[in-house]
């Protein structure tokens, strides 16, 4: 079994040197590899179609072809992504077979996002994100009935020394951000929870929040953490995003899904959806790039601070 540091130092390694690459060399090398396995969702969410495409899943074959896209561009940090990914799998190799694969490839850091309705005790993974739009009532609103209860019992239940929880802001639930961040820090089995801004991908909805009302709840975010609330998003991050000053589309991200690579995300190209992005894990790899403390920190805790090896 391989020591834990051993892997931390590679990562801090890598990131070094990455950053000489990108920032003194002005490579335009990916920090982060997207590999979304399937459209498949085992929840009918009220912000989310993505169990109405008609995408056929990617087989196991073109999973690792994924992988091996995205090492090739430079990649060493996977995030794996769905639909649901824990539905997914063939012949009896799902994604616990393919974490597995990644690492003998030779990516550094490896995180998986999940509704958290399924196992996932058993992978590999540097961190778990589990998706919670609020307490029980707000999210089983937005995910559906029962759905709060199965998630709780999960995360109650976990051995996994990473997880961590995602919560997209929208307009229904809103008033779940400062009752969540307590949540979170009341659970021994959770070290934070890293806060979105929902995305208008099909267009401006009933639960899209324009940028006046996201700087008022950036605010809220930045109080929270002065209270020493488990909120993972850096500061540095929240200004940025609150002044809208970051880049996007950006290349700090490759995605492969549905056989094809792209850059910054699957909706390149949509411009309502680009202008009014709420996925904060871009400005926050911008931050890291300028080397803010806060947001370095964040980033090799949540991804240097698990795993099972």
């Amino acid at each position: 079994m391989i020591s834990r540091w051993y892997w931390r130092r590679r990562l801090l390694g890598w990131a070094a040197l990455f950053w000489l690459r990108r920032v003194i060399l002005r490579q335009p090398l990916p920090l982060i590899g997207g590999l979304v396995l399937n459209e498949s969702c085992n929840l009918n969410c009220r912000h989310c179609r993505v169990n109405r495409c008609t995408s056929a899943d990617l087989s196991f074959a073109e999973a690792l072809t994924g992988l091996r896209v995205l090492f090739r561009r430079g990649a060493r940090a996977l995030a794996i992504t769905g639909g649901e990914p824990l539905i997914w799998g063939t012949a009896g190799a799902g994604v616990a077979e393919l974490i597995r694969e990644a690492r003998a490839m030779g990516f550094l850091a490896v995180s998986v996002y999940t509704n958290g309705t399924l196992p996932f005790d058993h992978l590999d993974a540097d961190a778990i994100f589990i998706s919670l739009d609020g307490r029980e009532p707000c999210h089983d609103a937005l995910r559906g009935p029962g759905v709060f209860r199965k998630v709780a019992a999960r995360i109650a239940e976990a051995v996994h020394p990473n997880l961590f929880i995602n919560q997209a802001i929208n307009a229904g639930n809103v008033a779940e951000v400062e009752p969540m961040c307590r949540w979170v820090a009341a659970q021994p089995n959770l070290r934070g929870i890293f806060f979105y801004f929902h995305t208008p991908y099909y267009g401006i909805d009933e639960l899209f929040l324009p940028l006046s009302r996201r700087r008022e709840l950036i605010g809220e975010l930045l109080r929270l953490k002065r209270q020493n609330l488990p909120v993972v998003n850096s500061a540095s991050c929240l200004k940025l995003v609150a002044a809208d000053r970051w880049k996007r589309p950006a290349d700090l991200c490759l995605v492969y899904a549905d056989r094809k690579l792209f850059r910054c995300c699957r909706a390149v190209g949509n411009a309502l959806a680009c202008d009014n992005c709420g996925y904060l894990g871009y400005p926050e790899l911008q931050c890291i790039l300028q080397l803010r403390p806060d947001a370095v920190a964040a980033a090799f805790g949540y991804l240097a601070g698990g795993g099972k090896r």
